[in-house]
C-alpha cells in the first residue's frame, strides 16, 4: 500500500472515530435529557436540576456538541423549575437562552408564553408585551394550545398592567377553552382556576371563591404537583378562615403544612442551585487566573459576586415566605387560645335531648383541668364523677361531638397546653416532654402528634414563636 493510500486510510479512521464518538455523546445527552424530563414530571425537581445542569455545563464549556433541540428543551425545564420556586430572574434567563435555539415555532410558543408570564411577574411591561405579541404572531400546528396560551398570556398581562376585570373574563375564556377543546385539565386548567379563586377571594365574593377553588382542588389532586397542591391548600385554608369555618381551616392548614414539609423540596432546590453557582464560580476563578489584565479579573469577580447575591436573594425570599406562613398560623392559634381562655363554649339546650343533658355534666367536669390533665383520667373516672356509666358517657360524647372519649380528652389537653404556652410564663422554658406530661400525656410523641393535628404546627415551634413574640 502506498504512503498516499495509508494517509487516506488513517484520515478516514480518525473521521469515523470522531463521528462515532460524537454520536455516542449525543445519544448519552439525549438519554440524560429524557431522564431529567421524567424526574421533572414526577415532581423530583432537585434531582432533575442536577441532570439538566450537566447538559448546560457541557454546552457552556464547549467540551462536546449538545444538539440545539436538547439544549433548548433543557433551558425550558430549568426555566420552569426556577419559575415554580419564584426565581423569575433566572427563569427568564433560561427561557431567553432557549428561545434562540428553539427548533420550530411549536417550541417557540412554549418559550414566548412563559417569558410573557415571567416578565409580568417581574413587573417588566415592555418585555411582557414583546413576548405576548411574539406569541400571537406564531404559526403553530397545535392551534388549541396556541388559543389557550394567548388567552392566559392576555389575562396575566391585564392583571399586571391593565384591567383586572378583563383579566377575569380572559381566565374564564381560557378555562372554557380547556373543556371545549378537550385539553388535559390537570395540566391546563390549573392557572385559570387558581387565578379565578384568588380574585374572588380577595374581593370578598366568597361564594364564587369557594366554587372556583373547589374546581381548582379537583384538578390539583390529579396533577400530582406538590407546588400546585400547596397553593390550593393555602387558598382554601385562608378562605375557610374568612368564612369562620374553624375545623375546615385547621384541616387545610394541616394539609398545607404537610405538603410543604414532605413534598416541596426547597432545601434540595437550594442545594442544587448553590452547587451550580459554586461550579460557575470555580470556572470563573480558573479563567481569571489565566487572564493577563487586572481589569478583566475584576469584571469576572463582579459577575461572580452578582450571581451569589441573586442566589442569596432567592434563598432569602423563599425563607421569608415560609416564616410568614408559619407566623400567620401561630397568630391564629394564639388568638384561639386567648378566646378559649376568656369565653367558655356555650352549652346546648339541655331539654332537647338526654345526651345534651349528660354532655353538659361532662363539660362541667372537664372545665377543671385537674381532671383531664391527670394521666390516669379514664372514661370510668368520668362516668363516676357524672353519676353515670361508661356506655352512656361514650354514647353521649359520640352523639354530640362525633368523637370518642380519647379524642375528646386529647382535644381538651391540647387546648390547655396551647393556653399555657400562650399565657403562662412558667411554660416558656419547659421541655416538650414536661409540657406534655403536665396536661396528661405519658408519651412525648403522642403529645406532639396530637398538638400538630389540632393546631397545624409542632409544640416546639409554637413555644419558640411565643417566646419570640414576647421579646
Amino acid at each position: 500500500m502506498s504512503l498516499h493510500n495509508r494517509l487516506i486510510s488513517i484520515l478516514t479512521a480518525v473521521i469515523l472515530l470522531a463521528v462515532c464518538g460524537s454520536e455516542a455523546f449525543c445519544a448519552a445527552t439525549d438519554s440524560l435529557y429524557f431522564t431529567a424530563r421524567s424526574k421533572y414530571r414526577q415532581g423530583e425537581l432537585a434531582e432533575s436540576m442536577e441532570d439538566l445542569f450537566v447538559i448546560v455545563r457541557s454546552a457552556e464549556d464547549r467540551t462536546a456538541h449538545v444538539p440545539d433541540d436538547v439544549y433548548s428543551g433543557t433551558c425550558l425545564l430549568l426555566g420552569n423549575i426556577y419559575l415554580g420556586y419564584g426565581d423569575n430572574i433566572n427563569a427568564s434567563k433560561f427561557y431567553e437562552r432557549g428561545i434562540e435555539l428553539a427548533p420550530d415555532q411549536d417550541m417557540e410558543l412554549k418559550f414566548a408564553y412563559n417569558l410573557s408570564l415571567a416578565n409580568c411577574l417581574l413587573g417588566h411591561e415592555d418585555g411582557a408585551r414583546k413576548y405576548r405579541d411574539h406569541l400571537l404572531s406564531l404559526d403553530v400546528s397545535d392551534t388549541a394550545l396556541w388559543a389557550y396560551d394567548a388567552a392566559v398570556s392576555e389575562a396575566v398581562f391585564e392583571k399586571s398592567f391593565g384591567d383586572p376585570a378583563r383579566s377575569i373574563t380572559m381566565y374564564k375564556h381560557a378555562a372554557l377553552l380547556v373543556d371545549s377543546l378537550g385539553m388535559d385539565s390537570a395540566q391546563y386548567s390549573l392557572v385559570p382556576l387558581s387565578e379565578l379563586g384568588e380574585y374572588y377571594h380577595k374581593n370578598d365574593m366568597l361564594d364564587s371563591a369557594a366554587y372556583w377553588l373547589s374546581k381548582y382542588e379537583e384538578v390539583a389532586v390529579r396533577s400530582h404537583n406538590p407546588h400546585i397542591m400547596a397553593d390550593c391548600q393555602r387558598n382554601l385554608m385562608e378562605l375557610y378562615i374568612k368564612l369562620g369555618e374553624r375545623e375546615k381551616a385547621l384541616e387545610y392548614s394541616g394539609r398545607y403544612m404537610a405538603t410543604m414539609d414532605s413534598m416541596v423540596n426547597f432545601s434540595g432546590y437550594l442545594k442544587v442551585a448553590s452547587k451550580r453557582e459554586r461550579e460557575r464560580e470555580a470556572a470563573a476563578a480558573q479563567r481569571i487566573n489565566n487572564l493577563e489584565f487586572t481589569i478583566s479579573k475584576q469584571k469576572f469577580l463582579l459577575v461572580a459576586i452578582l450571581i451569589i447575591a441573586l442566589c442569596a436573594l432567592a434563598a432569602w425570599l423563599v425563607a421569608k415566605r415560609l416564616r410568614g406562613n408559619m407566623q400567620q398560623l401561630f397568630v391564629r392559634n394564639r388568638e384561639i387560645a386567648i378566646l378559649e381562655g376568656g369565653a367558655p363554649e356555650p352549652e346546648k339546650d339541655s331539654r332537647e335531648n338526654q345526651w345534651h343533658v349528660l354532655m353538659a355534666n361532662v363539660r362541667s367536669i372537664l372545665a377543671d383541668p385537674l381532671h383531664f390533665c391527670d394521666p390516669d383520667f379514664s372514661i370510668n373516672t368520668l362516668a363516676r364523677l357524672c353519676n353515670s356509666n361508661t356506655r352512656y358517657i361514650s354514647q353521649a360524647i359520640n352523639e354530640t361531638t362525633g368523637d370518642n372519649f380519647r379524642a375528646l380528652i386529647n382535644g381538651y389537653r391540647i387546648r390547655e397546653a396551647r393556653r399555657r404556652l400562650t399565657s403562662d410564663p412558667g411554660f416558656a422554658d419547659l421541655t416538650i416532654q414536661s409540657i406534655g406530661e403536665s396536661v396528661g400525656f405519658r408519651s412525648a410523641s403522642n403529645f406532639i402528634n396530637a398538638f400538630k393535628k389540632v393546631t397545624g404546627m409542632t409544640p416546639s415551634l409554637y413555644q419558640r414563636m411565643t417566646k419570640a413574640n414576647k421579646e
